[in-house]
This record gives C-alpha cells, sequence and structure tokens, in this order.
C-alpha cells in the first residue's frame, strides 16, 4: 500500500468510514448506541470475527502498534500480535521476507500490518502474498525511510476534521499553506503526507514551506513531484521566517535511526526548527500544530510548555489514528 493509489473519491470514502467508527467506539463502552447505528455495529463485529490480522514490526513503534492492535480488536477481529521481528522472529536466523509472509499465507490470516526498517521491504512483502496464491492484504505501516501511508491517512484526516469542526469551512476551498519542520531527508510521514495532500488539495491551493537544516533538507525525489504537479514549495532554515504565514504546521524528530553518520546542530534546531515562544508570537490564531510524535527532548521541537495551547492537536492527531485504522481495516477486509 502507498498514498499514491489514494485519490480524492476514496480519501473521502475512508474518512466518512472513520467518522462512523467513532461510533463504534461508543457502542463498545457502552454508550447507548441504538437503532440503526447499534445494528450497522453488530454487523461488523459479526462479520469481523472471521478474520484473521496478523501484525508483523520489524522496527519499534507505541501508536502505530497499539492503534491498528486496538483497531483490529474494537472490530471484533483476531489479532496475531508478533513479538519485534528483528530480536524474536526467525528473521534472526536469516529467513527472508519471502519466507515469512509465505508462512502466514499459509496460516490463513486474511490481512498483515507490515512496519520495516528497509525501503522497499513492504512491496517485497506485497509481493510475496501474490506468489502465494492466497488472497492476504499487505498494509504498510512504516517502509524505511519511504512511506507511511496510514500516517498521512490520519494526519489528512486530522487536519480536514480542523477544518470541518473548528473552522467550519470546506477544505477544498480554502488554501493551505504548510509547513513541514525538521528531519525532513529521512521523515517518511512527511513524504507521505507530501504526496497524499497533493491527491486531495488541488495544486493551486497549496503552498508548501520546508523548513529544515540544510543537513536535512527534502529529498529530490519529493521536490520534483511537487514540480511536476505545479505546486509550489520554498526551502527555509529558520521556522521564524515563515511562522505568520502558515496554516498548518508539520513538526518532526530527528531521525537519528537513519542519519548514517551525518552530524547534526541541535542547537540549531532547537533554536530555528523548534516551537519557541518567539514563533509562537507569529502563529495565527487560527494555525493548527501537528506531530506524528514520538517527540525528542533533546530536539525540542514542540516543549512540553505548548502542549496545553489550544493550537496543539498532536494528541488528538493520535487518537485520530484510531479511528482511521479502524476504517481501513473495515474497508480492506470488508469493503
Amino acid at each position: 500500500m502507498e498514498v499514491q493509489q489514494f485519490n480524492r473519491e476514496i480519501l473521502n470514502d475512508l474518512f466518512a468510514e472513520a467518522d462512523r467508527m467513532q461510533i463504534m467506539c461508543e457502542y463498545l463502552d457502552d454508550n447507548h448506541v441504538s437503532g440503526e447505528d447499534k445494528k450497522w455495529c453488530e454487523g461488523i463485529w459479526k462479520k469481523m470475527a472471521e478474520k484473521r490480522i496478523a501484525l508483523l514490526f520489524y522496527e519499534p513503534s507505541t501508536r502505530t502498534w497499539s492503534s491498528f492492535f486496538v483497531a483490529a480488536e474494537n472490530l471484533g477481529a483476531r489479532v496475531m500480535a508478533i513479538p519485534p521481528a528483528r530480536q524474536f522472529s526467525s528473521v534472526v536466523k536469516g529467513e527472508t521476507v519471502k519466507d515469512t509472509i509465505a508462512m502466514f499465507c499459509g496460516y490463513g490470516v486474511d490481512a498483515i500490518v507490515m512496519r520495516t526498517d528497509k525501503e522497499g521491504m513492504a512491496r517485497e512483502a506485497d509481493e510475496a502474498a501474490r506468489a502465494s496464491g492466497r488472497t492476504v492484504s499487505i498494509i504498510n505501516a512504516g517502509d524505511g525511510a519511504g512511506q507511511h501511508p496510514t500516517q498521512a491517512l490520519l494526519d489528512l484526516y486530522t487536519i480536514k476534521r480542523f477544518y470541518d469542526n473548528e473552522l467550519k469551512k470546506n477544505i477544498h476551498s480554502e488554501r493551505i499553506n504548510i509547513a513541514f519542520v525538521g528531519d525532513l531527508a529521512n521523515g517518511r510521514t512527511v513524504r507521505s503526507l507530501a504526496y497524499l495532500l497533493n491527491k486531495y488539495q488541488d495544486s493551486e491551493k497549496l503552498e508548501f514551506f520546508f523548513v529544515s537544516p540544510s543537513v536535512l533538507k527534502m529529498r529530490d525525489d519529493i521536490k520534483e513531484y511537487l514540480k511536476k504537479k505545479k505546486v509550489k514549495f520554498t526551502e527555509y532554515e529558520k521556522l521564524i521566517d515563515v511562522a505568520n504565514k502558515i496554516d498548518v504546521f508539520y513538526m518532526t524528530r530527528v531521525q537519528k535511526e537513519r542519519l548514517g553518520g551525518i552530524q547534526v546542530d541541535y542547537d540549531f534546531i532547537r533554536n530555528n526548527c523548534s516551537i519557541t515562544k518567539e514563533v509562537v508570537k507569529k502563529l495565527k490564531k487560527d494555525v493548527i500544530v501537528m506531530h506524528p510524535l514520538p517527540r525528542d527532548p533533546a530536539f525540542g521541537e514542540i516543549p512540553e510548555w505548548f502542549d496545553n495551547d489550544p493550537r496543539a492537536k498532536y494528541i488528538q492527531q493520535a487518537e485520530n489514528g484510531l479511528y482511521v485504522r479502524m476504517a481501513l481495516l473495515k474497508k480492506v477486509l470488508l469493503g
């Protein structure tokens, strides 16, 4: 699964399903869901009880792993949760992705949610599943430094809900200036969201501001894609220079595990690519500040003192991941 396979129609359908998944969560909390809503919830539970979902994670994860686990359980599916595959699976003994996926296919799973530490590994898994001759869906839950499609989906859903519910505006009629800030060279979340936003919003209503130190600039493949799609973008090293122009801030941490020997000046990042008090003074009143999490105190991209600011949406953003991943699993397995 890659973000390139989505379009506006598919996204709107998925987001409408995510809205309904909040009803499912209320049903599970015994919050007096009744009538057609109750019948809808019970119907999904009955069908999903026949489904098996495996979580195969080669990298550490908190939000993605747990939200997929809870999403599958909330839908009534059976979950096979594999311990970190790099440490506790036969990968340690040299097993290939092809053999691992073939094994899961043989166990009769219906979907494999896969987080990998190697770019392109999710595609290998999908090819292996197809070669097995069984109908098994591979859901990309993070693909090295490549893509993180489900994170991009929940990020876009968060932006859309902000426009729908708080600004009371139709997102498609609005111009959106979005700043991607921090480690743009290695952050798969920013890469995926850059792709997905262009799938969802008209190019002339988008402008990207890439803010990072020079050693962590956005990679050329994304910039070439944006040029091809005629999406305007500019690059900066200091957030303060654009803070008053931005509608959506997307903050990221430095991907230490992917630096490959690159030397990063943390003091520069902390002073110029973070939410500082000077930056806050320049923020618009109706902006949204997001972060895929986890944040890094050593980087300081969003200090804890900002958490109570009404423009901070990163905790709500993580919660939205549950609804989006429930909707995605339901769509993949039931239609």
